[in-house]
């Protein structure tokens, strides 16, 4: 918008030019100081506008992620009434910081109008007492009325576009930094790196381990030296908060340790950014909240990978989810969405481990992957997992 109506001013002010130079430079001046003493006296008004905004777009978003993440406790403990009047409240007070923006933006042109039209009143009075005023200072004052006229609403247009962009810099600078945090590392790969990890795993060390999610945190992971052997099954036990979950990212490469000394060593090699990717291709990880995606049965075990036909019906007679495909009305083709299909927290979790075991993964991460399940359908899964010897590396074992 700020573009398409610049090229239109630059084309009213290159024949403005031609016609009277000195006027038309005199002109500019005029209209910039007017305007800049304008932006001078609303700018504060515009900044303190930009912070609200930026909370209340947080506290929207927060609202709104509490309905999808909390419903639960929202309704349980009747807070869907407080829960929805906060969301007006934010929503309202925000269409009225708004308002407030584009009358503030919106009032420039009627300002500037004012003084300009003052100043062409004052102009042709002292013209006309001089005696001067005659027909062609007046064709030109017309000239220049009509093309200032003209010119106003898409100086105005601009205006309104860059005190909505300064009103929302907070919002925008906000996104920027959470956007450069997530950004994916640039990673160089290393041949040398790419080639070993290709290899079997035979051995995995956690070496000088020393985590916390945060400085002066009561929380903190310290493992000196832990190894894992091939054809090996660990159990992992500790109280609530004790770091499972915690332990388990940093086994899995979720979180990477910078040390070169300290992290997760692959066959004596570190994990870190240059071969982590490659790491991941080897890792079957079920979590506890097992994510599903609104698509149909098949997609959700298979993600973006090539459809094997045996290797699929396999990993769904082992993790039991041939037991409850069958019955829906599309079967495999059934769309996934959680709230039609009523999907039970066992028939989730079955899908997660159908979906880590398609990938034949070396290592397979289970993080209470089954406590959603009966015990005696816990029990023959593991041991169908244990007997199947699904492996991505030809004859190894997970």
């Amino acid at each position: 918008i700020i573009t398409s109506r610049a090229i239109i001013l630059f084309f009213i002010l290159s024949s403005l030019f031609y016609i009277n130079y000195k006027i038309t430079l005199f002109t500019i001046l005029f209209l910039t100081i007017l305007f800049m003493c304008f932006y001078l006296l609303t700018r504060p008004k515009i900044l303190n506008h930009g912070e609200i905004v930026s909370k209340l777009d947080k506290q929207i978003i927060k609202n709104i992620s509490n309905a999808f993440f909390g419903f639960k406790d929202l309704k349980i403990n009747n807070l869907e009434n407080f829960s929805l009047a906060n969301y007006k409240d934010s929503t309202f007070n925000l269409s009225k910081v708004m308002a407030e923006i584009r009358f503030i933006a919106g009032s420039a042109r009627y300002v500037i109008e004012f003084f300009l039209f003052l100043f062409i009143i004052l102009f042709l009075l002292y013209f006309n007492l001089k005696g001067t005023l005659n027909s062609d200072t007046l064709s030109l004052a017309g000239v220049y009325i009509f093309a200032v006229l003209k010119s106003l609403p898409y100086i105005n247009l601009i205006y309104i576009n860059l005190s909505y962009f300064r009103a929302h810099r907070n919002s925008y600078n906000n996104l920027s930094e959470i956007r450069k945090e997530f950004k994916p590392k640039a990673i160089s790969v290393e041949k040398n790196n790419e080639k070993s990890l290709k290899k079997e795993i035979k051995k995995i060390n956690l070496k000088n381990i020393s985590f916390e999610y945060e400085k002066d945190s009561k929380f903190k992971l310290k493992i000196k030296n832990l190894s894992f052997s091939k054809n090996s099954i660990i159990g992992i036990s500790s109280p609530s908060g004790g770091g499972k979950t915690t332990f388990l990212d940093i086994l899995s490469g979720l979180i990477l340790i910078e040390d070169e000394n300290s992290g997760v060593f692959y066959n004596d090699k570190k994990i870190k950014n240059e071969n982590i990717n490659n790491y991941y291709d080897h890792i079957g990880y079920v979590q506890q909240k097992v994510f599903i995606l609104d698509e149909n049965l098949r997609t959700n075990i298979i993600l973006n990978r090539e459809l094997d036909s045996n290797l699929f019906n396999k990993v769904c007679n082992i993790s039991k989810v041939s037991e409850f495909a069958e019955k829906l009305e599309n079967k495999y083709d059934q769309n996934l969405s959680f709230a039609r299909e009523g999907l039970s927290g066992g028939q989730i979790q079955r899908i997660g481990i159908a979906r880590a075991l398609y990938k034949k993964p070396q290592i397979l991460i289970l993080d209470e992957a089954t406590n959603a399940l009966e015990k005696k359908m816990q029990d023959e899964i593991i041991k169908d997992i244990i007997e199947s010897k699904i492996c991505s590396y030809k004859g190894a074992d997970c």
